[in-house]
């Protein structure tokens, strides 16, 4: 797995982060990723979700102009810089 995933995941595994409140918000732990690129956003969720084994677009997912393959339940999202300034 990559870095920042792996160590995200090894701090708050993907079941805790499912259960997990935040105390600022009812919102969940989030992770997102910024990617310069479509194609590098893609293609580092694919491997990301590969490599944990989950399902793309469940816990890990992207969403780049145009397209989304992520989930309210998603925790670690990977966007293009584009979308990082959108949201």
């Amino acid at each position: 797995m990559t870095p920042l995933p792996e160590a995200i995941q090894k701090q708050y595994p993907f079941e805790c982060l499912k259960n997990t409140q935040t105390n600022y918000s009812n919102r969940k732990l989030r992770c997102v990723v910024t990617q310069p690129r479509r194609v590098a956003a893609i293609q580092m969720a694919k491997r990301v979700a590969y490599e944990s084994g989950t399902k793309l677009g469940r816990e890990v997912g992207y969403t780049i102009r145009f397209e989304d393959n992520s989930t309210p339940d998603t925790n670690v999202k990977y966007v293009t810089d584009g979308i990082l300034v959108r949201e």
